[in-house]
């Protein structure tokens, strides 16, 4: 490519916020609120994240123990499909089934919900 020419953004067919087509700026790292993005001039900016849609109030090592054990059920998969085995799924169709995590999950955030669950 020419550096005259103008690269279509790799996103250009995504419609998050905005329509698709436009350009948006790429996030790289974040830690919290404290995000550094790429802009579509192609600008490195960083930025205080505050009222986003979703707050994000978990990062670095309170974020790494919420991830811990996803992790570890990933890198299970992960060594079993190297390997040739049948792997747990990391994700189904729900004509197929459902993932044997999904009771695990339900049952960690079922404290946290404003109904019981019923059975």
């Amino acid at each position: 490519m020419k550096d005259t020419e103008k690269q279509l953004p790799v996103h250009s067919n995504y419609a998050g916020r905005f329509p698709a087509g436009v350009e948006l700026p790429v996030v790289l790292k974040k830690d919290g609120v404290n995000h550094i993005r790429r802009l579509p001039t192609g600008e490195i900016e960083e930025l205080l994240s505050v009222g986003l849609a979703c707050s994000e109030c978990f990062s670095g090592p309170r974020l790494a123990k919420l991830l811990q054990q996803g992790l570890a059920y990933e890198q299970k998969v992960m060594e079993d499909l190297l390997s040739g085995k049948f792997a747990s799924p990391l994700s189904i169709h729900t004509s197929g089934g459902v993932p044997e995590a999904l009771a695990e999950f339900i049952r960690a955030l079922e404290p946290h919900l404003p109904w019981e669950n019923t059975g």
